[in-house]
């Protein structure tokens, strides 16, 4: 049977389990006092820690992982698990480690791509080991440290080791790394080609094995001198290389030396070059130096000769080339002019088609309104009848004279206008015209005298042309005139001869008291398609501005000239001459052309 404690023993066992329960207490206390350290500490740390408990949620995370990750002390109390800080193509992987770390294995770093609450990813590398209390696994304590700059880094380094394998590999010069004690490391495409080698044939030798013996010493020497130079390398030495065939070929080398971050040398890097083809060309470019410098004291004696003689041609093309700027200038200067003339014209025109334009829809408008009238409306009164007969009468008179104008002067640049030459008296021309502007100048209180001799010599010339003339003349006058003054008609011999010959002209005047023509109008107003009117204000004259244009035109094909004196507010006087007809003209002249008697 067993046997009961004694008081004594339980006395004794009671107090045994008293000073366990205080060391369990002071060793809980000094726990929580290492723990709060721990956590103290970890919130100085720029890593991001944290602490989870055994189903992976986070108990604890110090500042720098709750600012990073952007969670904060609430979601943790909701329940943050430590799989949602992975994305979760990550998340698998991560369970199955977290599992292992439970299990009391130690996980050393593994990367992941971390997620943030707000979806922003990042890389890092998670530490984690387990946490212990009571003899078992009670969770785990990680560390995350981000790498998103290492990331970075490598990534750059290795377009880096990219870029530079691409030029290594495409450079048309050859590219050859080597140990500091001359043993090929690496070789690109073109110093394969250059040797006849293959790369890994080449990966075999040593710079010596592809130099010549007597260029061995001389290669140490320089891989020697490389080597204590600093390393920024030796510009480049002209040497021999042996390829595989036997061929020797000469190269020029440049050389540098790659060193560790301590700046301790690590291997050699040769730029190489084939220059013999180079150096072949140097030796027949000396050959042909030698034939060209005798080719030069030839050729120099020659060379003197022709610049002598370019000289002189070069002095006489200048002076032609001078003459040749002088005359474009004048040509220039003469297109100037011509086109100057030429836009006035053009104006000139403009304005003429607008004055003819309206000059003939003026007496066709005359025509065609009493027209209308006595054909719809035959007038009762037989005065009113003829009345509407006579202006449409007159109109028409006054639009066949436009066009009989218009084409004269057509037929006159043509050269097509006919002439019917033959001897006749201007006395009698002049009392034509007189007669048939007689209405015109009593409508105008007008008074017209006549200076005219009986005996004036005769001219060889188309009646029909000087009644023209005289017509033209007459008319401006009377259009020009102030009502009741006077008009008169001057003829007279005159000996006007340019040439000096001293022949006999025939000198026709016609004054009048009208407004005048200013100075500066005199030649403009025998232009054709212009006419000048003294006041910029006052309606424009009636009339195409063709007559004065056609009389000159007539003049001229004579052998006349005419031209004008006048004073503003004292009238004009036009002026023309016509040579008299010779004794030979008159007596080659036909029968029916003599001389027609005209009674005044």
């Amino acid at each position: 049977m067993d046997r009961r404690p004694t008081y004594a023993e339980l006395e004794r066992r009671l107090l045994d389990l008293e000073q366990e329960a205080a060391k369990r207490r002071e060793a809980e206390q000094a726990l929580r006092e290492s723990e709060e350290r721990l956590r103290e500490f970890a919130e100085l740390l720029p890593e991001y820690v944290c602490e989870t408990d055994a189903m992976g949620n986070i108990v604890f995370a110090n500042r720098t992982a709750f600012r990073v990750f952007g969670y904060t002390q609430e979601d943790v109390r909701k329940g943050l698990n430590a799989l949602q800080m992975m994305i979760p193509q990550d998340r698998e992987r991560a369970a199955e480690n977290i599992g292992k770390v439970l299990n009391g294995e130690d996980l050393g770093g593994n990367e992941y791509m971390a997620r943030k609450k707000d979806g922003g990813t990042f890389p890092v590398v998670i530490y984690a080991n387990t946490v212990i209390r009571h003899g078992a696994p009670a969770g785990m304590r990680v560390i995350i440290v981000d790498i998103t700059n290492r990331k970075r880094t490598e990534e750059a380094l290795t377009k880096s080791e990219a870029r530079y394998r691409t030029l290594f590999d495409n450079s048309t010069d050859g590219i050859a790394t080597a140990s500091l004690q001359g043993k090929i490391i690496d070789t690109n495409k073109a110093f394969q080609e250059m040797l006849g080698y293959s790369g890994a044939e080449l990966r075999n030798k040593t710079i010596q094995d592809i130099t010549p013996r007597q260029w061995h010493a001389l290669e140490a020497r320089s891989i020697r001198e490389l080597i204590h130079h600093g390393g920024s390398g030796h510009a480049g030495i002209d040497k021999e290389y042996i390829r595989k065939d036997g061929e020797i070929i000469t190269v020029s080398v440049s050389g540098t030396v790659i060193r560790d971050r301590h700046g301790i040398p690590e291997k050699l890097v040769a730029f190489v070059r084939d220059i013999t083809e180079r150096k072949r060309a140097e030796e027949e470019l000396h050959k042909y130096q030698e034939r060209l410098a005798e080719l030069v004291e030839e050729r120099t004696a020659e060379l003197k000769q022709e610049i002598a003689e370019r000289t002189a041609i070069e002095d006489r093309f200048k002076k032609l080339n001078e003459d040749l700027e002088e005359r474009v200038r004048e040509r220039t200067r003469e297109l100037e002019k011509a086109y100057e003339e030429l836009k006035k014209l053009d104006e000139m025109k403009d304005a003429f088609l607008s004055s003819v334009s309206h000059e003939l829809r003026t007496p066709l408008t005359s025509i065609r309104s009493f027209s209308e009238i006595l054909l719809r409306y035959e007038p009762d009164d037989p005065d009113t009848r003829t009345e509407f007969i006579d202006i449409i009468n007159s109109e028409s008179e006054r639009l066949t004279r436009l066009i009989n104008d218009l084409l004269d002067l057509a037929r006159i640049e043509a050269g097509e206008m006919l002439w019917n030459d033959h001897l006749l008296s201007v006395q009698g021309v002049i009392n034509d015209v007189a007669k048939a502007h007689g209405q015109l100048l009593n409508d105008r209180a007008l008074r017209l005298t006549l200076d005219v001799p009986h005996d004036l010599p005769t001219l060889l010339a188309d009646r029909d042309r000087i009644h023209q003339v005289l017509t033209n003349l007459l008319g401006n006058a009377i259009k020009f005139s102030f009502d009741g003054g006077e008009i008169r008609i001057k003829a007279q011999t005159v000996r006007d001869d340019p040439s000096g010959n001293n022949s006999e002209s025939l000198l026709v005047s016609l004054s009048d008291q009208g407004i005048g023509i200013e100075q500066q109008d005199f030649e403009a107003i025998f232009d054709r398609f212009r006419q000048v009117s003294r006041d910029s204000l006052r309606e424009k004259p009636r009339g195409t501005g063709l007559g004065l244009p056609i009389t000159r035109e007539i003049i001229s094909r004579y052998g006349g000239r005419l031209w004008v004196e006048s004073a503003i507010g004292k009238g004009s006087t036009f002026f023309f001459t016509l040579p008299v007809a010779t004794p030979t003209a008159q007596l080659a002249l036909p029968t029916s052309h003599a001389l027609e008697k005209i009674q005044t």
